[in-house]
């Protein structure tokens, strides 16, 4: 079982009898092996020798702090070079060891998870490196790997007994849907079993290198980054996901500069690989690239396309890659990853999904289906590497087997001995699009809470177009007042369209108003889902489908090609930015009514700036007056980039024929935080964002209220000439609001004042200060984290001489300062803003009222201090003279729009405007 054709392990020699003695083994046998750690920092090489001496040193460090094989460590790192030492060290001292990757950017998702894991692990040893433990709410419970790797080595341990086979090794969290995920137990003998059929099955390159990008949450990273290559005696490359992601070619490039002989790909890069072949400049960035080493390359993750393997080989051939060389494959958490692999592909006919082949030894497989209606059914499995439990989830664990044993995988298929195992989709309430897994019945539940869906008849399942990368999303509704009403429906169809883009970052290629008799239930009341696939793939819902184009063609208007050289390369841009094909968006369509979001949005913003020398200073005030290709097209070619005069006015919904309404920025001075809401209002009312003066450049900030108010008032009264007027304002946007109302109501205009997170009467009583106003601005735009703000304050008093804007602006988030395109610059500047706009609040005495006034007030505020807010709302009652309306709505001061709370907003946004009746 234990042998290495060029290592050194006789193939008689006894096999290891845990993980920990497979690796000990490991390291004389390997001497000539490295484990290399890849970053944009460079790269660091380490022996076999110095990687277990690390180990060695932190498992005694372990046991020194008390841990036992009782205690499940939560390792909380991102960093390959900390997670395995730590991973090895765990398994040397027998620890059951659970990978987690730390999430700073869904913050409340994050603090859900850890008291999720703290109550299921009984309380673990949570261990991360400094820099991340500010995502930790509770900082004592934590074990910081710096501090163990610079304590003192205690004494070397001698374990009290060996670590047993089926002693659990890992604890392997399951990845797909957005709720809370099952622990899958992995023992060191289904892994060391796992490894020696593969091993036996030239699955495992041996003497070779592989290559490591998935995070170490993932098995696959677990046994590629660290036990596959100790196993049968190779290096390992690891690199962060990110590099490989972002830039398909950047993938090919690692393998070439490595000489890697194997590693993981997912369908959805395969494909990406073909299309980025027919740009120009594919030749320029696999220039150099030599691919002969590769031995082969697991593609699984989703059903893999037959037509893509075999374009990606043509496209690869010339830089060496063997024809062979792609492996169909499958493999899950719970079957310690890859058990069913086909090395023959080449030979494969032409079915559009490929086979992925045949299990390896050890491992059995059947297909469970009615043989007299269908050789289809699900893939079940069973086998030593099989798991045997989800962790303390007795329950999930008796669903995932069958009575005699098997275990269900939930992947529909058909099998025979000559084409072994083909995948033809999923029997779980599970879809899989580029790679990821989206829970159905989550998605069908948040959907069902928009306005215009009849509860109980939303059914979204995957559908995939013939040769298609990657399965598609598709959503079927009924509307809630049949389907009369082209706005209606149109505004239904968008809510869709967004609300899955925000919480879950995929667009659907379908959402579809239909008859509820197309619904068809079960006996026990549940839509046939499989039924709808199979009806819409066979076209049966054709009609439909030509309608609802229709619609879209009347509200979007005509697509027209583009007619310029520029304007084909701005519509290639905004096609990259949203996901959408060019044909469906054309140079008239904006960018907002086809549904793009803030993220996309910035996405836009940067892309344009990278690929037009024009376009380097184009700002998003630029882009919003008209977001379409054809009007980009002539900024730039007009050379009017950041030229336009001062328009506190931006049009960010124009669709519909009912009242505006108007929101005032927050106490930045920036309108993109309305961006999500005004999406919702798409068919039945424009609606704009005002921003303040100062935040594009050549703008000074106003210095008074009484000038701000006069100038939006006007700016109001420009759009709309008569009233009644709806004016929201988020934050500080509130008291501004209430102040514009008060100027149009003095015109003699009818005004409904909505106040978001914001309280009229709260003022700023001592002037605003740079570092406070940096930092708290950072936090606001999501750049840093609140348990952040006491320090980076405390530090910046201590050191007077730093300039508080750019060392706040260094220390912030990367990854969100991609995601909104924030540059210094412009942060800069939306921090004088701050600052002006808290001068003139505290010069600006508060006084009389409107007719009608609300407050949507965040549901956080009243937990914290449910009589501090009655307080408040008893005080605020004397600014309207109608009776004051305090609305409560989910999340918190900062995320109250944000898209986990985004649909239930703006619920209550538009129950109010429809309670005034305008």
């Amino acid at each position: 079982m234990w042998t290495q054709l060029q290592r050194g392990f006789d193939l008689h020699e006894e096999p290891p009898s845990n993980l920990a003695d497979m690796l000990e083994r490991a390291v004389p046998e390997n001497a000539g092996c490295r484990f290399i750690f890849e970053s944009d920092a460079g790269t660091v090489r380490k022996s076999y020798a110095d990687v277990f001496e690390e180990a060695r040193c932190l498992r005694n460090q372990l046991h020194a702090a008390g841990l036992n094989r009782d205690r499940v460590v939560v390792a909380v790192l991102d960093r390959a070079e900390d997670f395995i030492p730590l991973a090895w060290a765990c398994l040397s001292a027998g620890i059951p060891l659970c990978p987690v990757t730390p999430n700073s950017a869904d913050r409340s998702g994050w603090d859900r998870l850890v008291r999720y894991l703290t109550d299921l692990f009984n309380h673990p040893a949570i261990m991360t490196r400094r820099q991340l433990n500010r995502i930790f709410d509770h900082q004592e419970e934590l074990l910081i790997l710096e501090d163990l790797r610079s304590s003192s080595a205690p004494s070397d341990l001698t374990l009290s007994s060996p670590v047993r086979r089926d002693a659990t090794a890992m604890l392997s969290l399951t990845s797909g849907s957005t709720g809370l995920p099952k622990a899958v137990v992995l023992t060191h003998g289904m892994i060391l079993t796992s490894l020696a059929a593969c091993f036996r099955e030239n699955a495992l390159s041996t003497g070779g290198t592989y290559l490591n990008w998935l995070l170490f949450d993932h098995i696959g990273a677990f046994m590629n980054g660290l036990l596959r290559p100790a196993y049968s005696g190779s290096s390992v490359v690891n690199v962060p996901a990110a590099s490989v992601l972002s830039d398909p070619a950047a993938f090919w490039r690692l393998a070439s500069d490595f000489g890697v002989s194997t590693s993981f790909v997912p369908n959805f890069i395969l494909a990406r690989t073909v299309v980025d072949a027919e740009k120009p400049d594919f030749g320029e960035r696999m220039n150099g690239v030599d691919l002969s080493a590769m031995q082969h390359l697991t593609a699984s993750g989703e059903a893999i396309v037959s037509d893509t393997v075999r374009k990606t080989h043509e496209v690869l051939a010339p830089y060496g890659l063997a024809g062979d060389a792609i492996w169909p494959s499958f493999g899950m958490t719970e079957t310690c990853t890859g058990c069913i692999y086909n090395r023959h592909f080449s030979s494969e006919g032409q079915s559009e999904f490929a086979s992925v082949g045949w299990p390896i030894e050890d491992m059995e497989l059947r297909i469970a289906c009615d043989p007299d209606e269908s050789d289809i059914g699900e893939l079940q499995l069973r086998g030593p590497m099989v798991f045997g439990e989800y962790y303390r989830n007795p329950e999930a664990t008796r669903e995932a087997f069958t009575d005699d044993g098997w275990f269900r995988t939930g992947d529909l298929g058909t099998y025979s001995d000559s084409e072994g195992l083909l995948l033809v989709g999923r029997a779980k309430d599970t879809v899989i699009v580029n790679g990821n897994n989206f829970s159905l019945k989550e998605l069908e539940t948040a959907l069902e809470k928009l306005d215009g869906i009849k509860p109980g008849t939303v059914a979204a399942f995957p559908t995939r177009k013939r040769g298609g990368a990657t399965e598609d999303l598709v959503v079927f509704f009924h509307p809630l007042n049949g389907r009369d009403g082209m706005f209606s429906l149109a505004h239904t169809v968008s809510s869709i369209q967004k609300l899955t883009v925000l919480k879950w970052g995929v667009r659907p290629a379908l959402a579809l108003p239909v008859p509820e008799r197309v619904l068809v239930r079960s006996s026990l009341g549940k839509i046939k889902r499989t039924d709808l696939r199979r009806r819409l793939e066979a076209g049966e819902f054709s009609a439909l489908v030509q309608e609802a184009s229709s619609i879209t063609q009347q509200l979007l208007g005509e697509v027209i090609a583009p007619r310029t050289s520029t304007e084909e390369g701005v519509l290639k841009i905004m096609s990259e930015a949203i996901g959408l094909t060019e044909e469906r968006i054309g140079v008239r369509r904006s960018f907002f009514d086809l549904g793009g979001t803030s993220i996309e949005f910035f996405r836009l913003q940067a892309l344009l700036r990278e690929k037009f020398t024009e376009a380097s200073g184009i700002g998003l005030i630029d882009l919003m007056q008209e977001p379409t290709a054809e009007a980009i097209a002539k900024l730039i070619e007009g050379g009017t980039v950041g030229k336009r005069p001062y328009n506190p006015l931006v049009l960010l919904q124009g669709k519909g024929a009912g009242r505006p309404v108007f929101c005032i920025h927050d106490g930045m001075g920036d309108v993109m935080v309305f961006l999500n809401l005004s999406q919702f209002f798409s068919g039945e009312r424009p609606f704009y964002g005002i921003r303040a003066r100062g935040i594009e450049e050549e703008e000074e900030p106003f210095e008074t209220f009484e000038e701000l108010v006069m100038v939006y008032a006007d700016a109001i009264r420009r759009k709309q000439e008569i009233g009644p007027y709806i004016i929201a304002g988020y934050s500080l946007g509130a008291l501004i609001a209430f102040l514009v109302g008060q100027r149009l109501e003095e015109l003699g205009e009818e005004v409904a004042v909505i106040g978001i997170a914001g309280i009229v009467g709260a003022g700023h009583e001592e002037p605003p200060d740079l570092v406070d106003t940096a930092v708290k601005s950072a936090f606001f735009l999501g750049l840093c984290r609140e348990d952040q703000i006491t320090d980076m304050d405390a530090f910046l008093r201590l050191n007077p001489d730093i300039d508080p804007i750019e060392h706040t602006f260094r220390h912030a988030s990367l990854k969100r300062l991609e995601e909104i395109g924030l540059c210094k610059d412009h942060f800069e500047r939306m921090v004088r803003v701050s600052c002006a706009l808290k001068y003139c609040q505290i010069r600006h005495a508060v006084s009389g009222s409107v007719g009608r006034m609300s407050v949507l007030c965040p549901d956080t505020d009243w937990i914290e201090s449910e009589e501090v807010m009655e307080r408040e709302f008893r005080h605020c009652q004397k600014y309207s003279r109608y009776p004051l309306k305090f609305i409560k709505v989910p999340g918190s001061h900062n995320s109250v729009m944000n898209a986990e709370n985004i649909s239930i907003f703006q619920e209550k946004f538009r129950e109010y405007i429809y309670d005034v009746n305008f």
